[in-house]
């Protein structure tokens, strides 16, 4: 069965239409396993592609819409969503009871029950995004604009950052030698067997009391 026809994709589906929002569902290859082959295949930025990402902030469950070229800030989404309490990813059994969809096929359309949601500011530089549509392997096109409209989301650039990229260690000079130097000035060699004769013969100092 192709994965257009899974019950997850039909919701999907059934919501853009009701919305009169036209059907731009598409089934990525298999392959497709991550952001990058998404992008690949799509032929788009990595960053056109979004990434959604089910929280509890406390009892609350919520959900963000992040650009797959940054990385969620877990720590400041109490402040976007003006929520208290810890943050905490759920399980995948209950991100799959409260969304009615599979973890990383979260859709922000056909969900069970509206949720708090949150998207990432830096997708607005992408004139087309690639969104999840109830199955890994299936996406529908939209836009920034379209995505804050049917999701009722607030857009914030606190939502996520740029990863940090590891410093890698500067290459290490080749040593140089300086033949001229060492002619120069005469090679001076520790005369080690003395050196060693005359320390023994220094009698250690003894603390009086």
């Amino acid at each position: 069965m192709s994965n257009l026809e899974r019950d997850t994709v039909k919701r999907v589906r059934k919501a853009l239409l009701e919305l009169e929002l036209p059907d731009t569902i598409r089934e990525l290859p298999s392959t497709a396993r991550t952001a990058a082959d998404a992008a690949e295949a799509l032929g788009v930025e990595v960053g056109a592609v979004v990434k959604t990402k089910v929280f509890t902030i406390g009892p609350r469950y919520v959900l963000t819409f992040v650009s797959a070229e940054n990385e969620c800030q877990p720590d400041q989404l109490p402040k976007v969503f003006g929520l208290d309490g810890d943050v905490v990813s759920p399980a995948q059994d209950l991100i799959r009871a409260v969304t009615g969809f599979e973890f990383g096929a979260v859709a922000p359309l056909g969900l069970m029950a509206p949720l708090p949601i949150a998207i990432d500011g830096t997708l607005k530089k992408h004139d087309k995004l690639y969104v999840a549509a109830g199955h890994t392997h299936v996406v529908f096109e939209t836009t920034a604009d379209e995505l804050k409209t049917i999701t009722d989301g607030m857009v914030s650039y606190a939502v996520a950052k740029a990863p940090t990229k590891t410093e890698t260690s500067a290459p290490q000079k080749p040593e140089v030698k300086l033949e001229a130097n060492r002619e120069a000035e005469p090679e001076l060699k520790p005369k080690s067997k003395e050196i060693g004769q005359a320390s023994a013969s220094i009698p250690k100092r003894v603390k009086q009391t």
